[in-house]
């Protein structure tokens, strides 16, 4: 499991490995699918990864920290569970 923390980290490291589309930002392929855990400030959340272009498949994990500017992600682990050859 590998797990990167802050937010600017956090993006970087998403759009070095799926892409940038010009005007969309990076390319997310995955749909949450369980409840987001909130505690005040502080939430937890899960989402099941499947990415059909990169034939992978997994979970990420997400911690976020709400700011001033919004909800920003502070914690993202990425558990893969498959690839496909």
């Amino acid at each position: 499991m590998a797990t990167i923390e802050g937010f600017e980290r956090i993006f970087s490291r998403v759009s070095e490995v799926l892409g940038v589309r010009p005007g969309y930002g990076p390319p997310w392929r995955f749909v949450p699918n369980e409840p987001i855990d909130l505690d005040g400030d502080r939430a937890q959340m899960s989402a099941y990864l499947h990415d059909r272009y990169h034939k992978v498949g997994g979970m990420y994990q997400f911690d976020a920290t709400r700011r001033p500017e919004g909800w920003r992600p502070t914690k993202l682990r990425v558990e893969l569970l498959y690839q496909e050859s």
